[in-house]
């Protein structure tokens, strides 16, 4: 039994109900497409246009805005919560970050070991600083082996500062310490946010 005969329809027939099926999936596709394009037009009505800006008229959805994490206070599930922090780099920020006595600006991560852009512009804009968390040094009492700690102070700064203070007495301000040449100016934006004298 050959297959023309299991279908009761002509050639002329079965080239029309091909043709009546494609109009028909067409204008179901077409349907589609219109209520895309009506979706868009009322996407955009939202939008008022005043002196040639637009304005986007805020909705509920709009105020929710994600909280931004302070770095000075975060613990590490905070920390693991940013994109590209695990908890292998959650640590060693935490452990960067009580060396320093705090971050003065986002852009120390990259000082953290392992830290790349790729992984820093993933998350910066969900971190911002509170400079005013960072724990300062008293550089009128600090000893020996404490400023030594400091990831930007070396033996031989360490060395050069208790010598001047045992010489001349505690710095009255910090700006002494670069006025006086005990440290050299190129160190002078990275230490100034760690120091104090009372």
């Amino acid at each position: 039994m050959s297959i023309n005969s299991r279908f009761w329809y002509t050639r002329t027939e079965r080239r029309t109900l091909v043709l009546l099926l494609v109009l028909v999936l067409g204008f179901n596709f077409s349907g589609r497409l219109f209520k895309r394009h009506i979706a868009a037009r009322e996407i955009k009505s939202t939008f008022v246009f005043q002196s040639e800006h637009i304005y986007h008229t805020p909705t509920a959805q709009d105020k929710v805005q994600p909280k931004l994490l302070e770095l000075n206070d975060a613990d590490s599930v905070a920390l693991i919560a940013l994109y590209g922090i695990g908890p292998v780099y959650a640590k060693r920020i935490i452990k960067y970050r009580n060396l320093l006595g705090g971050f003065f600006c986002k852009e120390q991560l990259y000082e953290v070991y392992g830290m790349d852009s790729s992984r820093y512009t993933g998350f910066q804009r969900m971190i911002y600083v509170d400079s005013l968390k960072i724990k300062k040094v008293n550089m009128g009492v600090v000893g020996f082996k404490e400023l030594l700690r400091h990831p930007y102070i070396d033996y031989e700064l360490v060395k050069s500062f208790i010598r001047y203070r045992d010489q001349n007495g505690p710095p009255a301000q910090v700006d002494d310490i670069w006025e006086n040449r005990v440290w050299p100016d190129s160190i002078q934006y990275r230490l100034r946010p760690y120091l104090f004298c009372d």
